[in-house]
């Protein structure tokens, strides 16, 4: 179809998109260590930690944590990739 982009070059431009969202998203959850975060704990993982969602939306997991509540915590980090930072 002409004007359409060649699929080597679309390949190329999406790695590149996912590297900067990667990176952009590994950065803001790095900020967010140390703050303290609203959390609903949702559920209890294999490991018998709770997992819940922050207000903005980072994955949190603790322990000793009631489920179905807002309960405020300070975030002590993530899983982040230090080659992203």
């Amino acid at each position: 179809m002409p004007g359409m982009v060649p699929q080597y070059i679309a390949r190329k431009r999406e790695k590149l998109i996912r590297e900067v969202t990667d990176r952009s998203a590994a950065l803001f959850i790095a900020s967010q260590r140390g703050m303290a975060l609203p959390v609903i704990f949702e559920r209890f993982n294999r490991d018998g930690l709770a997992e819940g969602w922050s207000d903005n939306y980072i994955c949190v997991k603790k322990k000793d944590v009631p489920l179905g509540r807002i309960t405020s915590c300070i975030f002590d980090g993530g899983k982040v990739d230090p080659e992203k930072i």
